[in-house]
């Protein structure tokens, strides 16, 4: 049986995110270590990654409304949070990807931090 997050007993533990730049200046990479207290699949089924031992979402470029300005160079329309939210810009979609992730991690009682 799936432990539901609203059953959790457990004493509070804190998670540390890492934020860091991904593949170039439009991209972020948030990731921690696998929590314990929460099954793999609600994890994927939210859209994050197992790498290794560590947990890991992308913020970056909504690909699907990049636009070319007159020169053929790409232009960014929105950016795209963790949970697929669509943001003006990076620091907007960083915003929202760290409020989206301490709700969901506080569901199963975990306290987060930021690094």
């Amino acid at each position: 049986m799936t432990k539901q997050p609203s059953e959790s007993k457990e004493p509070q533990a804190v998670i540390t995110v890492y934020v860091r730049k991904g593949a170039s200046d439009n991209y972020r990479v948030l990731s921690f270590q696998r929590p314990d207290r929460i099954p793999v699949r609600d994890l994927f089924d939210k859209g994050l990654a197992l790498d290794g031992n560590s947990i890991r979402g992308e913020i970056g470029p909504d690909l699907d409304e990049v636009t070319c300005d007159e020169q053929g160079h790409p232009l960014i329309v929105s950016f795209l949070s963790i949970n697929g939210d669509k943001c003006q810009t990076l620091a907007d979609a960083l915003i929202e990807s760290e409020k989206w992730l301490t709700d969901f991690l506080g569901k199963y009682n975990y306290e987060v931090k930021f690094q």
